[in-house]
């Protein structure tokens, strides 16, 4: 119900309007003057625990002492012009009803005042009141919507701004990294667009090995598209496969296929070398999903600590990698397929080189001389399979090859070229030179100095039929030089020298049973021919260096119990 304010000097009138109106269910309150009622003005804008709220309508005396009921009714207003007062008079002349309502009173009443006639003005002034209230209610309602409205409005607007700019440089970048089919510009640009638009100082590129076991860093760019040698030689000296088993961050990512925020990359479990020689404070890592497979990660980076990425520079990073990883596998498909045909056109030359000679020391030094023409190497050697022990036939690259030719290593001791042999399948060594399977056998078999410089190595089994006949090796001075798809091709390589290798070995074993057959026949014809043992032994000889080069050899008979030299030939005369 309305709470009613009753201002009048006499106390009688008061008791008597509080009566009437709290019989009609109003809450009364009462006041002797002026003071008196603005003081509990006041006090009702701001009520105290127990107080009575604000004041609905005021009932006032026109006639009070000090300071009259006008004046009264020009202060309610100040305060606020939405209540209602009724002013009461004990002269019911017109021009002071005219005063009253000039001053804003709502209504004018003369006494007596009856209960009636009291609660009927009090009824109407509280219905005003009420719709009053309702109507700023609803004011406030619509102000507030409308403010509402245009906050949201204005969110909507700059939302759809932002989605619009993402969306354009989403086709910007998608035109520019679909320019070209060069896997490196296509890598170049996709990083430096990608660090500018998502606000990082720099994004780098990580790849997955064919095997998806390994994670190599193969492209990075500031957001500004500046060079700094000295970063790009700290990057590339960074830029080896390090197993992703071995940075859960980046395993999480691609097995969630979702992004990661690493906010302090110092306790990371992010390699060391692909964040302290850069200053990265933190990190963004998001996968590179082309046909649903992953196919490495997007990395984008702060060198200041503190800062991290929006959810809409997330989100955008995101779209990105999945256009990236569409651009970068059609760009690798597309170079592995010209890698493939240039090898193809290669391997072709090379088996035509090789074949040219049947002689097997040419063969072998052929196949390392042309080697180089699909896999990069500083040393390498042929070493073929004698029982279970390799002997080196053929080397390239080192400083003494003579120290090196023709030892043996036995397979037992070399345990690396035994897994070579026994798989029948390429291996590689991305750091060996601190591999114990390497270093051992390397002083066992006397090898220590001609390979201390020796940081990755690579052996390709020699394939004949399904029989190995003996490896080929290459040797790098760059630890995890070699790749898995070196591999392939040092094995494409490696069957086509097989061939050449066998078919020379063939050939001469031909010509070698050849000539034992043509020194057995001539033997046959001189020992037909003539009766003079002397003049047979020496065609025996003769026939003999045919059959088993020699320097010098001596012909022993038996004599009894004597053996006594028959036949000489190389020996120097006495």
């Amino acid at each position: 119900m309305a709470h009613v304010l009753i201002v009048d000097d006499e106390l009688s009138i008061r008791e008597t309007f509080q009566a009437f109106l709290e019989e009609a269910g109003y809450d009364v309150t009462t006041a002797a003057d002026f003071f008196e009622a603005e003081a509990f003005l006041a006090r009702a804008r701001s009520p105290g625990p127990g107080e009575a709220g604000g004041v609905d309508i005021i009932v006032a005396d026109i006639i009070l002492p000090r300071v009259n009921g006008l004046a009264l009714l020009q202060r309610v207003r100040e305060i606020d012009e939405n209540i209602p007062v009724i002013m009461v008079t004990g002269e019911p002349d017109i021009s002071t009803a005219i005063e009253a309502v000039r001053h804003g009173a709502y209504d004018y009443v003369a006494k007596p005042v009856t209960q009636e006639m009291l609660t009927h003005v009090v009824g109407r002034a509280a219905e005003r009141k009420r719709l009053l209230d309702e109507k700023r209610r609803l004011e406030a309602g619509n102000r507030d919507y409308q403010a509402d409205l245009e906050k949201k409005v204005a969110e909507r607007t700059a939302e759809l701004e932002r989605r619009n700019q993402e969306l354009a440089a989403l086709i910007e970048i998608g035109r520019d990294i679909s320019a070209t089919l060069d896997l490196n510009k296509v890598l170049k640009r996709v990083t430096q667009r990608a660090a500018q638009v998502c606000g990082a100082h720099r994004c780098t590129i990580l790849m997955l090995t064919e095997e998806g076991k390994m994670l190599n860093p193969s492209m990075s760019q500031f957001s500004n598209g500046h060079v700094d040698q000295e970063m790009w030689r700290l990057f590339r000296d960074a830029s080896y496969p390090v197993p992703v088993s071995q940075v859960p961050e980046a395993w999480q990512v691609i097995h969630e296929r979702r992004p990661l925020f690493v906010s302090d990359t110092s306790v990371s479990s992010l390699p060391r070398h692909w964040i302290e020689p850069f200053g990265v404070k933190s990190v963004l890592v998001v996968p590179l999903v082309s046909k649903a497979r992953v196919i490495g990660v997007m990395a984008l980076d702060h060198v200041e600590e503190g800062q991290e990425f929006t959810e809409e520079q997330v989100n955008l990073a995101m779209a990105i990698a999945a256009q990236a990883a569409v651009a970068i596998e059609n760009a690798r498909l597309l170079e592995e397929e010209r890698d493939s045909r240039r090898l193809a056109n290669t391997l072709r030359e090379i088996a035509q080189a090789l074949n040219s000679t049947l002689s097997l020391n040419e063969v072998l030094g052929l196949i390392l001389a042309e080697l180089g023409k699909v896999i990069a190497f500083d040393s390498g050697s042929i070493m073929l399979l004698e029982g279970r022990d390799l002997v080196i036939h053929a080397v390239k690259g080192f400083t003494d090859p003579a120290s090196v030719l023709k030892v043996r290593l036995n397979l037992d001791l070399a345990p690396l070229n035994r897994e070579v042999v026994e798989s029948k399948r390429p291996l590689v060594v991305s750091a060996v030179h601190e591999d114990e399977r390497w270093l051992k056998p390397m002083k066992v078999f006397g090898l220590e100095s001609e390979l201390r410089n020796i940081r990755s190595w690579m052996g390709v089994p020699l394939v004949v039929k399904d029989r190995v006949i003996g490896i080929l090796t290459t040797d790098k001075s760059e630890a995890h030089f070699y790749s898995e798809r070196d591999a392939k091709t040092a094995l494409a390589f490696a069957n086509q020298a097989a061939i050449a290798i066998e078919n020379a070995r063939l050939f001469e074993e031909a010509q070698q049973r050849a000539r034992q057959l043509e020194a057995l026949t001539k033997v046959g014809r001189a020992i037909g021919s003539t009766l003079d043992l002397d003049e047979v032994l020496e065609l025996i000889l003769a026939q003999l260096e045919q059959v088993v080069p020699y320097d010098a050899v001596s012909l022993w008979l038996r004599e009894g119990e004597m053996m006594r030299i028959q036949a000489v030939q190389g020996f120097e005369a006495s």
